[in-house]
């Protein structure tokens, strides 16, 4: 469970951490080699197998599961101490969330001194609603007292399955994982 992962950030085999792990592979530019095969872009998942979507699509429910029992028993107004990082509306944008996390938590969450508050609006808009989702859901698993999610106006279901926000947080998923595993994966 969720707190099961709590003072074990170092497990790299905790599904928070192989969350993490693909999203490092996400991230990094690949290049073609003859021992590798095809390369991929930076910000890109290339061509995965189905099976490994799936796989990853597995951490991504079990953590899912584990934030929500964690978020459910969060009371509804949140002391949050000091120092504190305050960052919102990142809509998407994993770009930003690099680049915040290279800027003010370069040795990693868990081992800086401050918390983090995170104000809502992770997805819609952007091109990496999945990619932000994932990465939230990874670290307040690891670090449920020290990351902080409010609820924003687009992670309610009617809200991130509209397609009026081009592409929605359910494009995404389905996008991703294909039609059956997305809406799965949207639905955890």
């Amino acid at each position: 469970g969720g707190e099961a992962w709590e003072g074990q950030p170092f497990d790299l085999e905790s599904a928070p951490n192989q969350l993490l792990e693909a999203l490092k592979y996400f991230e990094a530019p690949i290049e073609a080699s003859s021992r590798r095969g095809v390369g991929k872009e930076a910000y890109s998942w290339g061509y995965q197998p189905q099976a490994m979507m799936r796989a990853l699509a597995g951490y991504v429910q079990s953590v899912a599961a584990d934030v929500r029992r964690i978020c459910a028993r969060e009371p509804r107004c949140l002391h949050v101490p000091s120092p504190c990082y305050v960052l919102g509306d990142i809509h998407g944008n994993f770009h930003d969330l690099v680049a915040f996390e290279k800027a003010l938590w370069r040795v990693g969450m868990g081992l800086s001194p401050a918390g983090f508050l995170f104000l809502g609006d992770y997805v819609d808009r952007g091109q990496f609603s999945v990619e932000v989702a994932l990465y939230l859901i990874a670290h307040k698993a690891l670090f449920p007292r020290k990351v902080l999610l409010l609820r924003g106006n687009h992670e309610t279901r009617a809200q991130n399955s509209f397609a009026g926000y081009s592409p929605c947080l359910q494009q995404c998923c389905v996008s991703l994982f294909g039609e059956e595993v997305g809406m799965s994966v949207w639905e955890s």
